[in-house]
C-alpha cells in the first residue's frame, strides 16, 4: 500500500490534506487498521457504504482506484461525468475509459504515489489533469447518445 505510505509523507509535510475512504469491502478492516499502524487514521474519513457516493465523488480533488481487477470501472465513469480527475490502476476496463488520457493509468502503486502526490502538491500539473478530464468528460457517451446507439443496432438488425 505505497499510496498510503506516501500518504502519511505528504500530512507530514502539507497539513491540509485529507482523505475520505467510501466502502466497505472485503478489505476495509485491513485497510483501516494499516491506516491506523501508519498513523494517518486522523485525516482520513471512515465513510463506509453510502447509498450515495457522489457528494464525496464530486467534492474529492482526486478519486483514486487502486484496484488490481476491476471490470467496467463505473466509478472512473461516474467520476468523470461529475469532473472529478481520476488516477486508476491500469486494469479491466479502466484502460477502455481511458484509452484517450493514459496518463490517468498507473501501472504500479509506486506510479499511483507519484502521479497523486504531483496533482495533490503541483497547482499547475492539477490545472492540466482536471481540463484533460473535462475533454475526456465531453468526449463519453451520454445516457442519450447511448440509448440512441442502443436503439440504432437494434433497428439495423431488424432490417
Amino acid at each position: 500500500m505505497p499510496v498510503l505510505r506516501k500518504g502519511k509523507e505528504m500530512e507530514e509535510k502539507e497539513k491540509n490534506i485529507s482523505a475520505a475512504m467510501i466502502g466497505n469491502g472485503d478489505l476495509y478492516e485491513e485497510c483501516k487498521s494499516y491506516m491506523e499502524n501508519l498513523q494517518i487514521s486522523a485525516t482520513i474519513a471512515y465513510e463506509g457504504f453510502q447509498e450515495n457516493p457522489y457528494p464525496y465523488m464530486k467534492e474529492a480533488k482526486i478519486l483514486l482506484i487502486t484496484s488490481k481487477w476491476e471490470g467496467y470501472g463505473l466509478v472512473a465513469r461516474e467520476a468523470i461525468t461529475l469532473g472529478t480527475p481520476v488516477l486508476a490502476m491500469d486494469v479491466g476496463g479502466l484502460h477502455e475509459i481511458f484509452k484517450g488520457m493514459p496518463e490517468a493509468l498507473c501501472k504500479s502503486e509506486e506510479e499511483m504515489k507519484e502521479k497523486s502526490y504531483n496533482l495533490l502538491i503541483k497547482q499547475k500539473a492539477y490545472s492540466k489533469y482536471k481540463d484533460k478530464i473535462k475533454i475526456l468528460q465531453k468526449t463519453m457517451m451520454t445516457l442519450n447518445t447511448y440509448l440512441k446507439s442502443v436503439k440504432d443496432v437494434y433497428e439495423e438488425s431488424e432490417s
